[in-house]
């Protein structure tokens, strides 16, 4: 009698479509499904981000038109308040998925820049700003969560390009490896007249007064989660430099 019972519930364990087994393929389905919708979601946002950028560098142009009479004037208030909103709205997204998205690990950050780079070519073209790779042929390896330098390099060169609109401005990039770090140097140039424009940019950058969402205070935090650094070599005759030093190995 017991082992037909036993036979039994052997059967009906094996044919249940809930059984142990069953249940833990349709978990890993369930992550599988929800790791692709969050890639999905964090290339629609950047793929948003193109057009949103173009329209903002528009109308900021259009805005500072002297010309322009009151209503117009409100009317690109008002549009320049919901391309506000809507980048948000992507940066929340973009700041999730590079938060969570992967574990800390070594990577190779000149294919990082280069993703960033492609990734960044339509906004860099509509913004004007110019950026030359590092001219470096090896791997160069740092220690971190490369989603999150992404998310990192993608708000500064994001915040540089906006801040020097019509300043004709290039960005030259040097990675210098150390002892147990990777120096990442960031040099600015702009024209001579608007050198004013990059003094202001290295005064935001180390702003104490910062919103918690911006773009730079996302740049810091990155930074610092990577006990990571970040220093200037301020302005002089239209050129600038911001060093960031990523580590090689785990720090804590």
């Amino acid at each position: 009698m017991t082992e037909e019972n036993d036979w039994q519930s052997s059967s009906r364990d094996d044919a249940c479509p809930c059984g142990t087994h069953e249940v833990v393929f349709l978990e890993s389905v369930e992550r599988e499904k929800a790791r692709l919708m969050g890639s999905l979601s964090a290339s629609l946002a950047h793929e948003l981000n193109n057009p949103l950028c173009g329209v903002n560098a528009f109308l900021e142009r259009m805005s500072r038109n002297a010309s322009l009479n009151e209503h117009d004037s409100y009317l690109l208030r008002l549009a320049l308040e919901q391309c506000g909103r809507m980048k948000a709205v992507l940066k929340d997204i973009q700041w999730f998925m590079g938060e969570n998205s992967q574990k800390n690990e070594t990577f190779d950050l000149l294919e990082t820049l280069s993703f960033v780079l492609r990734l960044m070519q339509k906004q860099l073209k509509l913004l004007g700003l110019q950026v030359h790779p590092p001219q470096v042929q090896d791997s160069v390896h740092v220690y971190g969560n490369e989603q999150q330098v992404k998310q990192m390099l993608l708000h500064l060169f994001l915040t540089i390009g906006q801040a020097l609109v019509e300043a004709e401005g290039e960005i030259t990039l040097q990675c210098v490896p150390r002892f147990n770090n990777v120096r990442l140097v960031i040099q600015c140039q702009v024209i001579p007249h608007r050198h004013e424009q990059l003094t202001e940019l290295f005064s935001q950058l180390f702003s104490t007064q910062l919103p918690f969402d911006s773009d730079i205070a996302i740049v810091h935090s990155i930074v610092e989660l990577h006990g990571a650094s970040m220093q200037a070599i301020d302005p002089v005759q239209g050129i600038g430099a911001l060093v960031i030093t990523l580590p090689t190995e785990q720090t804590h």
